[in-house]
């Protein structure tokens, strides 16, 4: 390295422990905060798939003769296993590793210019072509590539030196430039440039190669296929961002580097010194978190099924926890096997069932709510267990009325055979009747049935169709009576399918509501992996975006600066964590990726103007409240508090949210400090505590 240049990060994977990166791919991360999978010393997994399971962590620790190295041991046949590290203020850098390809099967290479899992540009090993490729989303530009054959018994020195000069790749003694002032939006030189690239690197690069422009189809292994004309692709930018390295089937990574000169250093330096100023700033305008109360649940600890309500009618909300038992193989089908109601001082107000400490998260709803179903002013328990639908007293737990849950039909479980009933998967209540109150309950089997009773669980109506995670219901057509979004199915109020979006997976949340004051009102959907869509009330198409797999959604004012509401929709399977922020008419304003997974996209009413911000967790750095730019601008103390689980509401009815976070054993609830300034306007609507979801799609509208 030259006297000029300095090193920013270097890794030779010797600090580790031989062994896998644990990571269980499972659901979790939908809902839950756990820092301590696909974590390895300063990388982290970036992408999961259910499908990688069978994998035991496609990442692991392995000695390769005398060196450490981080291999990927998995052939990804959906999506790609992808391993980041760096500085979010990185721009104008050189990567180097040494890469062995175990396999020809699938490409493997270097990651730079990472913004999240869907934006990035790449250096790869593809086959017979080295190739320099830009990533947008489902769009794959290839901007240069030449002939080679990889060795699989050696390693390869790949490098990559990129800035807003252009990028130039390395691999062994092949040399792909991309020219263009690309930092500037200036696009990319077509001309061949051969020998040294100045401005880029002093190294002889030697044969350099002829580029293309050629654009590939969005799939895993990115073939060949060209999409449309190359020319009317425009080029694209470099705008730094963090390294990664990427495999879709087995390979090896050695001795990473990466390096730029003194003044880069500096110029990262203060970029980072200026952000950092500039979310302090903000943290002053903003509500410092202040603990109010601590409940211990060690008795009866759950995961985030956790449920709140006045029980007893006497003015103060209490808490139900739920505990599981799975059934059919795994946690798709759990019966509820202990439900526990505490005062918020930690008193015990009644227990059923047989509370026994729990083993594995749910990554499902457990089938129960809290809603006072008859309007006497004491709430209720709904639950399902024992393949009965019951309604227990609110002040003791008593079971008041109970039926049997309806009988299976074929296919109703995941593995195995189906329970003889229905064992539950969640509760949605709404007014079908034009009563004015939430005063029908819901029913629903995991995904393919659901079923309507009236308050005295007398049987209304069934209808079978794609019933996605959760419902949601709305007066559209105005006749007093709510319409029900069940999946991707609008039924009547009498079950009856009004329409149906044409589209593939299933509903992972949904919202419906005006976006603009007096505006029509709008549903949007969140389709895992069909994307996120925006519909009349019709049912048409406003907007799609193939975001991957689109997860949860929230409604609420976030951008004083922007008419009407915004969106904001995030990812999970494939390529977790990625964040978009939308206006009221679909259009993107904002994307951005917090954290390598999900979360629930709880508003809060502690942002400025009567404005929401959301909540991504209690962790102390991870975690915090964000603005609709992406911005951390509240965060949490580092006291030992509990992060797996959060919850957002007005618990004790002053008008300002609280903050509720635990795990098995303990319960906090966070304050907003008293002298923060964050009543503006009447409290908004929300969802209503009896409709409460680990799917349900987050909204909050200004009154």
């Amino acid at each position: 390295m030259s006297q000029d240049r300095v090193l920013l990060f270097a890794d030779d994977f010797s600090a580790y422990p031989l062994g896998p990166v644990e990571n269980g791919y499972t659901p979790w991360g939908e809902y839950h905060c756990r820092t301590d999978q696909g974590r390895l010393g300063p990388w982290a997994e970036a992408t999961t798939h259910h499908s990688w399971r069978q994998s035991n962590g496609c990442w692991r620790v392995a000695q390769d003769g005398s060196r450490r190295v981080l291999e990927q041991t998995f052939c990804a046949k959906h999506s790609y296993p992808l391993i980041v590290t760096g500085d979010e203020h990185w721009r104008d850098y050189q990567l180097e590793a040494e890469v062995r390809p175990l396999s020809l099967a699938a490409p493997c290479g270097l990651v730079f210019g990472y913004r999240h899992s869907r934006d990035y540009f790449a250096l790869l090993l593809d086959g017979a072509a080295p190739r320099l490729i830009k990533r947008t989303h489902d769009h794959t530009e290839e901007l240069a590539s030449a002939p080679l054959i990889p060795d699989v018994s050696e390693y390869v020195s790949l490098s990559v030196a990129c800035g807003p000069e252009g990028i130039v790749g390395r691999c062994g003694d092949i040399t792909l430039v991309v020219l263009g002032n690309c930092d500037h939006g200036h696009g990319v030189s077509r001309r061949v440039r051969r020998g040294p690239v100045q401005g880029i690197s002093q190294a002889p690069w030697g044969h350099v190669a002829l580029r293309s422009r050629r654009a590939v189809t969005p799939h895993d292994h990115a073939p060949r296929v060209p999409q449309h004309n190359p020319l009317e692709t425009p080029a694209p930018e470099f705008p730094g961002g963090l390294i990664g390295l990427i495999a879709n089937a087995p390979a090896r990574f050695a001795n990473i580097r990466v390096s730029a000169s003194r003044e880069e250093e500096e110029a990262a330096a203060h970029r980072g010194a200026g952000h950092t100023a500039e979310l302090n700033r903000l943290r002053q305008q903003r509500p410092r978190p202040v603990l109010w109360r601590k409940v211990d649940i060690s008795r009866f600890g759950t995961d985030r099924n956790l449920r709140v309500g006045d029980l007893d009618g006497d003015g103060e909300n209490e808490i139900v926890l739920a505990q599981h038992r799975p059934y059919l193989g795994g946690d798709g089908c759990c019966m509820i096997s202990s439900l526990a109601a505490l005062r918020l001082n930690g008193e015990v107000l009644w227990h059923v069932g047989d509370p026994a400490p729990q083993s594995g998260d749910t990554t499902a709803d457990l089938c129960f709510q809290v809603h006072d179903i008859d309007g006497d002013g004491c709430a209720e328990v709904l639950y399902t267990s024992e393949l009965e639908l019951r309604i227990a007293d609110g002040a003791t737990g008593e079971t008041r009325l109970s039926v049997p849950t309806p009988d299976t039909a074929p296919p109703a479980a995941q593995g195995g055979y189906p329970m003889a009933r229905v064992v539950g998967d969640c509760l949605y209540f709404c007014d079908l009747d034009g009563s004015g109150r939430r005063d029908s309950i819901i029913l629903k089997d995991r995904y393919t049935q659901c079923w309507a009773y009236d308050a005295d669980l007398g049987p209304r109506w069934t209808h079978r169709c794609n019933t996605g995670h959760y419902p949601t219901s709305y007066d559209l057509n105005g006749d007093g009576r709510e319409e029900i979004m069940m999946g991707y199915s609008l039924l009547s109020a009498d079950g009856e399918l009004l329409w149906e979006l044409d589209a593939i997976d299933h509903a992972d949340s949904l919202v419906i509501g005006p976006l603009r004051d007096g505006g029509p009102v709008r549903l949007a959907v969140s389709g895992s992996d069909a994307g996120f869509y925006l519909l009349d009330a019709e049912g048409d198409i406003l907007r799609h975006h193939a975001i991957g797999h689109a997860q949860t959604i929230c409604v609420a004012k976030l951008r004083p600066d922007v008419d009407g509401l915004q969106i904001v929709v995030n990812t999970y399977w494939g390529e977790p964590g990625i964040t978009l922020v939308l206006d009221a008419d679909g259009n993107l304003l904002d994307e951005f990726e917090p954290v390598h997974y999900a979360c629930l996209l709880q508003p809060a009413n502690w942002g400025p103007d009567g404005s929401d911000l959301i909540l991504l967790s209690t962790h102390p750095l991870e975690g915090g409240m964000i603005d609709g730019r992406g911005r951390r601008v509240v965060m949490f103390p580092d006291d030992g508090h509990p992060v797996l689980c959060s919850d957002v509401r007005d618990i004790d009815g002053d008008g300002v949210d609280e903050v509720l976070t635990w795990d098995r054993n303990a319960l906090w609830i966070y304050k907003a400090d008293p002298g923060s300034d964050c009543r503006s306007g009447p409290y908004p609507e929300r969802n209503p505590w009896c409709n409460d979801s680990n799917y349900r799609g987050q909204y909050s509208f200004p009154r």
